[in-house]
């Protein structure tokens, strides 16, 4: 009858659909895996590295950064303790007019340990456009060649990561089901 789909039709579009769903959400959760286990290094930027005290030019662009309180590793606080952050401690970044940035405290504990170098999450700050600045610390306090230094948030990074995972299983929880549908139908149509 001429308007009627064919049921072997529909039934062969629904799985060549639902398997190409899952092939796109399979190679979609690998790429952002891959990407996201990439970038989850040490997220510090080695250019921004400023000793406390002192004072250094550098070139951001316009996205947020962490501000890093850091000291040698023989520093590091063991089990979960915090490192002592010098109360006296302070960090400006002023643009070329002189004008201080904003920052904003670092809400939860994150550290990083590399290269011989401990360093823990305390502030912080968003320039609105890119250029050079004027990163200054100063602290009367600290031990094991302190220094402040930028690095790039996490946040995303994570997120690029759980995003794979999620896509990823997604994928194979499709290819799953068009699986299971294929036994079944198979099944009904050898008992027809």
């Amino acid at each position: 009858m001429p308007g009627v789909p064919d049921n072997g039709a529909v039934r062969r579009n629904l799985f060549l659909a639902g398997g190409l769903a899952s092939a796109v959400l399979v190679a979609l959760g690998i790429v952002l895996l891959v990407s996201g286990i990439d970038h989850l290094g040490d997220t510090r930027l080695r250019g921004t590295r400023t000793p406390v005290p002192g004072e250094r030019e550098i070139s951001l662009t316009a996205q947020k950064y962490v501000i890093y309180y850091e000291v040698d590793d023989e520093l590091a606080p063991s089990g979960d303790g915090a490192l002592a952050i010098p109360a006296d401690l302070e960090v400006s970044i002023r643009d070329r007019d002189g004008s201080v940035l904003d920052t904003d405290a670092y809400l939860v504990s994150f550290n990083v340990s590399s290269g011989g170098r401990y360093a823990e999450a305390v502030r912080t700050v968003e320039p609105s456009e890119a250029g050079d600045y004027r990163l200054t610390a100063r602290s009367g306090e600290g031990e094991g060649e302190p220094a402040v230094v930028l690095g790039e948030p996490v946040g995303g990074r994570l997120t690029r990561l759980l995003a794979g995972i999620a896509a990823l299983a997604a994928g194979l929880a499709v290819a799953l089901f068009m699986f299971i549908a294929a036994l079944v139908s198979r099944r009904r149509a050898r008992s027809v």
